[in-house]
């Protein structure tokens, strides 16, 4: 590297890849005359009473945009040479050159610190913004028919929740910001309120004010025509519903015409939503349909009929019908099935530096630490957390993702339930005497008996397709795998004559069942964590934090948090981002990857997080090759979507080979990223082969020759046959592990 200016100030601020460092250190040292630059680079910097520059200078040395140039690597190389010797010459342009550097790398060594409170008020802000375009779009469609137009006129609730929105921006501005736009603003501010006035007073007087009396006359009618427009308005609610604190506070006000309205129409009221019990049990509503609607709600305690219920709630005022006083047909058997489908408290989650995300509704969203679960819980694990809970019973379960699960409601006799979808999961006592859970692995379901007070016992449940077959048109085989790690443990499956199948499972041994065809008992492998475990783990660390901020809002999405980290500085952060939002469905962060050569560390991974996505079922499969659809032409996307299935060894002695083969030279990098490690995934050797640079490249065409002389010779076949007993992220290293050792024995014969 050369010894110039500004590789000495990016040596000063340390930015230099080390190797770089320690040669210009040596450099520096070895030169009197670079030395004594860099005493006085630093003592200009901490001048106090030196000059600045002018703002608005010109020429070579005085212009600002000079500067900015040089410290962007953008000023002609014809130029260099002169500005460099006018900072040298000048202790106010050493030391302004000095400073900027050292600033731009505070600035963009770190990433912009947005607090979680400015985060989340920015989200609100879009989410009233879309709310208010959906109301204003919704609008004329419904109101139509309705209601003449002049009772139509802007009634309050539907502009208070915009006004407010509008308003509501950050209060942490910086003053001198403030104060700025104070000055420069005010003279044009003052002019163009005494223009306004002046204009509003002279049409005022030329007018006569007609509009005045009108507003009066409409504000003043709007309480006489509440009961008679609300049938209308009911149809078009108003654009604070779509922000739940506001249709909070704004309930009470709007609960009678709501009513009323949803009565006349034959709607479902829009108060469902207040946890009142007689809102549940109204008697003014006309069908039995409705009513058996709103009994179903969960928050009836008691089974109630509808005429039971007090008239005296203020909440709401209703007007008796004639079918008031008639009893409804099946009132009473509603609120019990409701009790009984009541979630129960079934565990906690008692870690605290872990990430593990529960799903409501459609969105995944993060579990606060010591968070209570409920049966029919639905919890999903990130690649490269591992979180713990503990169930009712006494059993820990530590998780490892990416994992899916759903927890049961327990039985009777307090055992507690759980469904295993896929994934990774070791089970242990939890210091209680309780050493009993109902399991259902896949579509396996059966009894897992910790037998001694430290056993632990190993869950894997890994669904697996065959290569080269659609995965939208061929459900996966479910394989299961049980290890004891430590202790002894027994899984028992029912049987249909009602005596259990039991299995011993003594310590480091393990069954493994395919679609519920047990294996023999066999000893279990041991399992290393690899260097990119390792990584994922560092970069897990930092994800944790930003997830688990206590400033962040509960209530939005955990796909949101992990995206503010796809722009993060370290790339290994970005890549598990990547990877868990590929978990939660959203495959466009990983796709973008296979187009960047700086994740090329992370392909393997990438590829095997897209390839685990095909095994989650046919819906999951479609969203993938959506994805891609979205970002090439149809058959641009069918092609690579193609190549993520793999190859059978039937499909590479007709045509797959050569594609693969053909396809290293492709000019699209993730075409190129896609066949070699289908390749390396098959033969377990890379060749050399780089799927980042380009195959013009000399190097490239050396590794792609050695695997055409292969084409030829036949001999890109399978190692080890696709099985479901092998996993594919060892199918690969094992085969190269045996070509090393292979090749080292030979070396040692020679």
């Amino acid at each position: 590297m050369r010894l110039t200016l500004r590789t000495m100030l990016a040596y000063l601020d340390d930015i230099l890849e080390p190797a770089d460092a320690k040669e210009l250190g040596k450099k520096i040292e070895s030169s009197e005359f670079a030395n004594n630059l860099v005493h006085h680079i630093r003592g200009c910097t901490q001048h106090l009473r030196l000059g600045a520059p002018e703002l608005d200078g010109k020429g070579l040395a005085l212009d600002s945009n000079t500067v900015a140039e040089y410290l962007d690597n953008t000023l002609s190389q014809e130029r260099v040479p002169d500005f460099e010797k006018v900072c040298l010459e000048s202790d106010i342009h050493l030391a302004e050159v000095a400073a900027c550097h050292q600033i731009l790398t505070l600035v963009l060594g770190e990433p912009a610190d947005v607090s979680p409170a400015i985060r989340n008020r920015t989200y609100q802000l879009v989410a009233a913004l879309n709310s208010e375009a959906e109301t204003n779009s919704q609008e004329p469609t419904e109101v139509t028919g309705h209601v003449p137009p002049p009772n139509l006129g802007a009634p309050v609730t539907n502009e208070s929740p915009v006004a407010s929105t509008s308003t509501d921006l950050p209060s942490d501005v910086p003053e001198i910001w403030q104060e700025r736009s104070g000055i420069r603003l005010w003279p044009l501010a003052v002019t163009l309120a005494v223009a306004f006035l002046v204009a509003g007073a002279g049409i005022a007087i030329w007018s006569g004010w007609p509009g005045s009396p009108t507003r009066q006359s409409q504000t003043a009618a709007a309480p006489q025509t509440a009961t008679e427009t609300a049938p209308a308005k009911s149809d078009a609610p108003p654009a604070a519903t779509e922000l739940q604190a506001q249709q909070q506070s704004e309930a009470t006000d709007t609960v009678p015409d709501t009513v009323d309205a949803s009565t006349e129409n034959g709607v479902e009221p829009v108060v469902d939503s207040i946890p009142s019990p007689a809102l549940s049990s109204d008697p003014a509503l006309p069908t039995p349909e409705n009513d058996s609607n709103t009994n179903e709600s969960p928050t009836v305690a008691a089974p109630e009929s509808p005429l039971d219920a007090s008239p005296e709630e203020p909440a709401v005022e209703v007007i008796p019908t004639d079918d008031s006083s008639a009893p409804e047909p099946n009132t009473e058997p509603t609120p019990v099935d409701a009790t009984a489908d009541e979630s129960v408290d079934v565990g906690r989650y008692v870690s605290d530096e872990q990430v593990l995300a529960r799903l409501e509704g459609e969105i995944y969203k993060r579990l606060s630490p010591e968070g209570i679960l409920y049966s029919d819980d639905h919890l999903l694990v990130l690649p490269a957390f591992r979180p713990r809970i503990l169930v009712g019973s006494g059993i820990l379960i530590s998780l490892l993702g990416p994992t899916e699960i759903t927890l049961g409601t327990p039985t009777p006799s307090g055992v507690s339930r759980a469904t295993v979808h896929f994934g990774r999961l070791q089970l242990s006592r939890g210091g209680t005497p309780s050493n009993i859970v109902l399991l259902t692995l896949g579509n396996q379901s059966g009894q897992v008996t910790l037998q001694d007070p430290q056993s632990q016992l190993s869950i894997e449940v890994r669904r697996y397709l065959p290569p080269g077959i659609n995965p939208e048109e061929n459900e996966p085989k479910l394989v299961v795998q049980l290890q004891s790690i430590r202790g002894n443990s027994q899984w028992s499956i029912p049987q249909s004559d009602g005596e259990p199948l039991t299995l011993d499972i003594p310590e480091g041994m393990q069954y493994v069942f395919v679609d519920q065809k047990a294996g023999e008992l066999s000893p279990a492998s041991a399992q290393h964590a690899s260097p990119r475990q390792l990584l994922d783990e560092d970069a897990a660390e930092f994800l944790r934090e930003m997830i688990n901020n206590s400033e962040r809002d509960d209530e939005l999405p955990i796909s949101i948090s992990l995206r503010e980290q796809l722009h993060h500085r370290r790339i290994e952060v970005r890549a598990l981002a990547a990877r868990c939002l590929a978990a939660l469905d959203q495959f466009d962060a990983v796709l973008d990857a296979l187009t960047e050569p700086e994740f090329k560390s992370f392909w393997e991974n990438h590829i095997l997080a897209l390839q685990h996505a095909l095994t989650r079922g046919p819906e999951t499969s479609r969203r993938l090759r959506g994805e891609w659809e979205r970002k090439r032409d149809e058959t641009e996307a069918a092609q690579r979507y193609r190549l993520l299935w793999g190859y059978n060894p039937e499909q590479l002695q007709t045509n797959g080979a050569q594609q693969l083969v053909g396809y290293l030279e492709h000019p699209s990098m993730d075409v190129r990223v896609l066949s070699s490690q289908i390749l390396q995934q098959i033969t377990g050797r890379t060749k050399g082969y780089h799927a980042y640079r380009s195959p013009q490249v000399s190097k490239a065409q050396a590794s792609i020759n050695s695997w055409k002389r292969d084409l030829q010779q036949g001999r890109i076949t399978y190692e080890t046959l696709p099985s479901p007993m092998i996993l594919p992220e060892t199918r690969a290293a094992t085969s190269a592990a045996s070509r090393k050792r292979s090749k080292r024995n030979g070396k040692r014969s020679r």
